[in-house]
C-alpha cells in the first residue's frame, strides 16, 4: 500500500469510528434516560440537533439530575422526591430506597463510544501527520535538486474541484486546488517538427512542464508564462511522449496542452 493510500484509509476509519462513536452514545443516552423514566427520544434529537458533545453535556447536566417514576394513582411520570402527583394530586409515599430496583443504561455502551471517540481522534492525528510529512519530504526532494525536483512523479493526493479530460488530442486540466505533484498524460508524436503547444494561468503557485521519451527529459519552468507556450520538440523522435505537469502550492489552474 502506498502512503496516499494509507493517508485515505486512516482517514476513512477515523470516520467510521467518529460515527460509531456517536452511535454508542446515543444508545447509552437512550437506555439511562428511560430508566430515569425520562424520554430517550427527546434526548437523543436533543444530541443530533444541537451537536454530539453539547447534547452529552446537557444531558448529564440537566437530564441526570432527576429520576421519575409513575405516580402511585395515576401512573402519571413525577419526581422521585415528589410528595404529591402534579397531575392527580395523590400523596406519594416514597418506596424504600433499597426496595426500588434501578437499571441504568450499560456502562458499555458509552465505553465504546468513549474508545471510539479517542481511536477516531488518533487516526485524524495520523492522517495529518501523514500529509504533513509527504509535504515536507516533496518539499525536500525539490529543494535538493535546486527547485522543482525532476525525481519521481506522484500524483497530487487532494484535488479540490478539479477536471482532467483528454478529447481529440487536448488535455484540459482545471482545479480550484490540488496538492503538490504530478499531473501526467501520454501524447503520440508524429514528426519532431511538432511542437507542444500549453496554454497555462494560475493565481498563486508553480508550474513546470515535463517531457519524456524514454530515458530522455525535458524540464521547463513555465511558473512566469501566463498564457500560450509553445514548446519545441526537435530532440524527440516519432513516438509516444509523457507530458507532465508538476504543480507546487497551486490554486485555480487553467491548462491546455496538445501538440501542435
Amino acid at each position: 500500500m502506498t502512503t496516499a493510500a494509507l493517508c485515505v484509509s486512516v482517514a476513512v476509519i477515523g470516520v467510521v469510528l467518529m460515527v460509531l462513536c456517536i452511535v454508542f452514545m446515543c444508545v447509552w443516552i437512550h437506555r439511562d434516560a428511560k430508566s430515569r423514566g425520562q424520554s430517550g427520544l427527546v434526548w437523543i434529537l436533543i444530541v443530533i440537533l444541537s451537536s454530539p458533545i453539547l447534547g452529552l453535556l446537557a444531558y448529564l447536566l440537566a437530564g441526570r439530575k432527576e429520576t421519575r417514576i409513575p405516580c402511585q394513582g395515576c401512573g402519571w411520570m413525577i419526581s422521585e422526591n415528589a410528595r404529591f402527583c402534579e397531575h392527580c394530586g395523590a400523596e406519594h409515599s416514597p418506596m424504600p430506597a433499597n426496595t426500588v430496583e434501578k437499571k441504568r443504561g450499560p456502562a458499555k455502551f458509552m465505553a465504546a463510544s468513549i474508545v471510539c471517540f479517542v481511536t477516531g481522534i488518533l487516526c485524524v492525528l495520523g492522517m495529518v501527520i501523514c500529509m504533513v510529512w509527504l509535504d515536507v519530504t516533496g518539499r525536500l526532494g525539490s529543494e535538493m535538486t535546486g527547485g522543482f525536483s525532476g525525481t519521481g512523479y506522484p500524483s497530487p493526493i487532494v484535488s479540490v474541484m478539479s477536471t482532467n479530460t483528454m478529447f481529440d488530442g487536448e488535455w484540459k486540466v482545471n482545479c480550484y486546488y490540488c496538492s503538490d505533484g504530478y499531473l501526467k498524460k501520454d501524447f503520440t508524436l508524429d514528426s519532431p517538427q511538432q511542437v507542444l503547444y500549453s496554454n497555462v494561468t494560475c493565481e498563486e503557485g508553480e508550474i513546470a512542464l515535463h517531457v519524456q521519451q524514454g530515458d530522455h527529459k525535458a524540464q521547463y519552468n513555465i511558473t512566469d508564462v501566463q498564457g500560450e507556450f509553445r514548446l519545441p520538440l526537435e530532440d524527440f523522435q516519432p513516438g509516444k511522449v509523457r507530458v507532465m505537469i508538476e504543480v507546487r502550492d497551486i490554486k485555480r489552474l487553467k491548462s491546455t496542452i496538445m501538440l501542435e
